[in-house]
């Protein structure tokens, strides 16, 4: 089992599946040997847990101060590992992909809400390709057919916004002190 498979069964049990979801100190103690066994963990040495962001060893050893990393597929801990927390990220859509050209559903979408960079206004569009032969249908009186399948369309997408959207990639971030190496043998 992988790492956001667990977190994403522990977060539907805590009814809290949005960003800003996370789980740290205490519960994270609840749930230490599932987090070992999983593909991420399984190298690990030892795994320490962090009650808050630093944590001050045994006398003589130096303080550790937890950073934050974007945990990614091919990544797996190794050696001793200091965890605080683990938390999703927001929901991320892929840059390279021209969501006005995917269409989700009957030629159609609602495309990520993008943000005006210039008043932070945030944007959604709804995008809907027709035939360009049928166009002259829609504007003329006889076009009441084509007029009412875009209607149509326009309602079952507004009563069914899920079912028309990009779905995005929720990713895992840690919070801790640990060493990170690639999985090669993927």
């Amino acid at each position: 089992m992988n790492l956001k498979e667990l977190t994403d069964v522990i977060f539907v049990y805590k009814n809290d599946n949005e960003y800003g979801s996370r789980i740290c100190g205490k519960e994270l103690l609840g749930i230490k040997n599932l987090l070992l066994e999983t593909d991420e963990f399984k190298d690990v040495d030892e795994l320490i847990i962090m009650e808050r962001p630093m944590y001050e060893g045994k006398e003589g050893d130096k303080s550790i101060v937890a950073s934050t990393y974007k945990l990614r597929p091919d990544d797996k801990l190794i050696g001793k590992c200091y965890l605080h927390s683990i938390m999703n990220t927001p929901t991320i859509y892929e840059p390279t992909i021209n969501y006005h050209e995917t269409l989700i559903k009957n030629n159609a979408c609602i495309t990520p809400m993008i943000y005006d960079p210039i008043n932070f206004i945030p944007n959604k569009d709804i995008v809907i390709r027709w035939n360009p032969e049928y166009s002259d249908d829609i504007t003329n009186h006889s076009g009441y057919y084509g007029r009412k399948k875009i209607h149509d369309l326009l309602d079952d997408i507004l009563d069914n916004p899920k079912e028309y959207e990009h779905k995005g990639i929720k990713g895992l971030m840690i919070r801790g002190k640990f060493n990170i190496t690639k999985n090669i043998e993927k």
